[in-house]
């Protein structure tokens, strides 16, 4: 009986101790000042990653204009600023700025000023 006893109280007593819980939080700690560091600079990389997409897609454009306009006698824009017009939806201009002279356009983001520079066909 008193063995049963003795089972029973150790059985309610078990849990972890309070160094195990002070080693998973420093664990835990370590691991956040490795990971947050990181994380910081994603926002900055993707919003530049998705200015040269839309740099290409304004590239893409640009070339299938002058195909398009070549195969018909049509004349192809040769401004960069023209291409604006060429994308579904149109570029915002309160949100990026087309600047250059063909070939070489430069696209701006006008928020933090980062920019992509794309080649277009003029001939």
């Amino acid at each position: 009986m008193e063995t049963l006893t003795q089972n029973f109280k150790q059985a309610r007593q078990a849990g972890f101790t309070l160094i195990e819980l002070i080693i998973v939080i420093v664990i835990i700690g370590i691991l956040a000042a490795i990971a947050i560091p990181k994380f910081t600079g994603v926002t900055a990389t993707a919003e530049h990653a998705s200015l040269q997409a839309l740099a290409a897609n304004l590239s893409s454009a640009a070339t299938a204009d002058f195909a398009i306009q070549k195969s018909t006698g049509g004349t192809a824009k040769t401004a960069c600023n023209d291409l604006k017009t060429l994308i579904t939806p149109p570029l915002d201009e309160a949100v990026y700025s087309l600047t250059g002279t063909a070939p070489d356009c430069t696209l701006t983001r006008l928020s933090n000023s980062d920019a992509a520079t794309f080649v277009m066909v003029t001939d």
